[in-house]
């Protein structure tokens, strides 16, 4: 089995939008054909090939991926999904089926730390691996990145701190850490992976940067705006509305790094949380855009719930 790599080879990606799928396609663009999946007419290609897919469409998926050696596939959240769980397991189920239909040989995945507890009940964890086994399945060689907590997470908390000097916690407490990664990391190492052979038919692979308490994020963020933040405990009762709490698989890896963003290129390299400065301004214009409804609250906490205890089954 080879990487794909070469002007005849042709990777697919989804989410090229995306903070990791942006990654993705800088890491790739200059040693392989590119061919990016987007929703929306206004999305930006940067003079790449497009297709127009809906991940819930496995027809137009499939035309997306014809002929494409390699995929690097997401499972999106849209928290305006009437049933937020069930339209994702509809888009693992239709994005399985354009692969094996299409004979996709490559599949990079990015899942989540919360996937190691299993398809048992109906929240984040769960569903992701429930697509993870669904891709397994397939004919394909698939390498599954399970990341982390994101540590671009942490911008959700930008409004509040710039503009009432708080940082929401919405962690079971504020001192214990738990390991993170940054979005651009994930997107250079599964460009990596999609380039690079696959070590086997089926891997997990562990992405494991520092690890954070709430106390050490909302010092970080406030060094980055430049002002003291207080602390204020989000309820966990906040958890218990929509999203329920939910494998340990051979050929599985972990990768750890000392500071996240260290797989950068073209010689730069980021420290941990050094882009909250830099995307600091950005969102500040942006931030009515990161309002938050009720139900996307209580989704988020549910889902850190999920980190707590996956971190745990970490080998």
């Amino acid at each position: 089995m080879f990487g794909a790599r070469g002007v005849n080879a042709i990777i697919v990606v989804l989410g090229a939008s995306g903070k990791t799928g942006r990654a993705v396609v800088e890491g790739i663009r200059h040693v392989s054909a590119v061919r990016l999946v987007m929703r929306s007419a206004t999305a930006q290609a940067h003079g790449l090939e497009v297709a127009r897919a809906r991940l819930s469409d496995d027809v137009e998926l499939g035309r997306a991926v014809k002929g494409a050696q390699a995929l690097y596939a997401i499972l999106p959240d849209d928290f305006r999904a009437e049933a937020f769980h069930a339209s994702r397991r509809a888009m693992a189920e239709a994005m399985t089926r354009a692969i094996r239909r299409e004979g996709v040989g490559r599949v990079v995945l990015v899942s989540s730390a919360a996937a190691v507890l299993g398809e048992g009940g109906n929240g984040f964890g769960a569903v992701l691996a429930y697509f993870e086994r669904l891709l397994s399945d397939t004919n394909a060689a698939v390498t599954i990145l399970r990341a982390s907590y994101f540590q671009d997470n942490a911008l959700m908390a930008l409004p509040p701190a710039q503009q009432d000097g708080v940082y929401p916690n919405f962690f079971a407490t504020r001192d214990r850490p738990l390991t993170t990664v940054a979005a651009c990391d994930v997107g250079k190492i599964a460009a990596a992976a999609l380039l690079e052979p696959p070590r086997a038919r089926r891997e997990v692979v562990d992405l494991v940067g520092p690890a954070y308490s709430a106390e050490q994020m909302s010092a970080l963020l406030a060094e980055s705006i430049g002002r003291p933040l207080s602390i204020v405990d989000v309820p966990r009762e906040h958890s218990a509305s929509r999203a329920d709490s939910h494998s340990h698989s051979r050929n599985r890896r972990r990768r750890t790094w000392p500071y996240s963003a260290g797989w950068a290129s073209a010689g730069r390299s980021h420290s941990s949380f050094e882009w909250l400065a830099e995307l600091a301004d950005r969102f500040e214009v942006r931030r009515a855009a990161h309002k938050r409804r009720q139900e996307i609250v209580s989704e988020r906490v549910a889902l850190l719930d999920l980190f707590e205890r996956a971190q745990d089954r970490l080998p």
